[in-house]
């Protein structure tokens, strides 16, 4: 793994100044600093400090880890997941700074899709560049919730979810497990299913096409 830091000279409306001849670029880099620029160094380096922190803890890696457990718990349970495409995980932060940190982490692998107020706390969804490969598909964004009123929760992967043809469907053919019926928004009512420590949820439409719908012009 590589971390980068860019450093380079404001232009117009505060955006980076480019640096052509050689010389100019050496006496830039390694000449002396001004204060004011040092400050942003060091303000830099935290940020930096922050993103390697979660990279050597946390990373993406245990996503597989996460959505292949919740795959055999859905087998035990009779759930053929096989032709569902998996839609999104969700990453849960300890505390509010938390939230923050992972926001600047995650931009790193993917795009911003939406970052929406819901339950008045703020919610992100990063569409990844590169989508996590898991055993049943790939996972190709990652839903990363504030925790809610600073409360603080066990920070990790929480859920995953899947878009099915019919939520009625699915129920209809395991009346034996317990579906709590949720909504969230017009577009996307869900199925969610306690397993253990962790939740999985079902929907028919995709997090990136309600995005899409709750953000068209009306």
């Amino acid at each position: 793994a590589r971390l980068r830091i860019g450093i380079s000279g404001s232009g117009k409306k505060n955006q980076a100044k480019k640096v052509s001849d050689d010389e100019k670029v050496i006496k830039h880099v390694i000449g002396k600093w001004k204060p004011s620029e040092e400050a942003l160094l060091k303000k830099a380096l935290k940020k930096s400090a922050a993103s390697v922190r979660i990279f050597a803890t946390s990373g993406l890696d245990p996503a597989t880890q996460f959505a292949n457990t919740a795959a055999h718990h859905l087998h035990a349970q009779n759930i053929d997941i096989t032709s569902f495409p998996t839609d999104h995980i969700c990453y849960r932060v300890e505390r509010d700074g938390r939230y923050h940190i992972f926001k600047r982490f995650l931009s790193e692998y993917g795009s911003l899709l939406s970052e929406a107020t819901v339950n008045g706390r703020p919610i992100a969804t990063f569409k990844l560049y590169t989508p996590i490969s898991h055993e049943n598909g790939l996972i190709p964004c990652v839903e990363l919730p504030s925790p809610k009123n600073n409360q603080r929760h066990k920070e990790g992967f929480e859920h995953i979810e899947y878009v099915v043809p019919s939520m009625s469907a699915l129920q209809e053919q395991h009346p034996h497990l317990e579906f709590k019926q949720e909504r969230y928004g017009q577009f996307n009512p869900t199925l969610s299913l306690r397993l253990g420590n962790f939740s999985v949820k079902f929907h028919e439409r995709s997090l990136e096409e309600v995005i899409g719908l709750e953000n068209a012009p009306s």
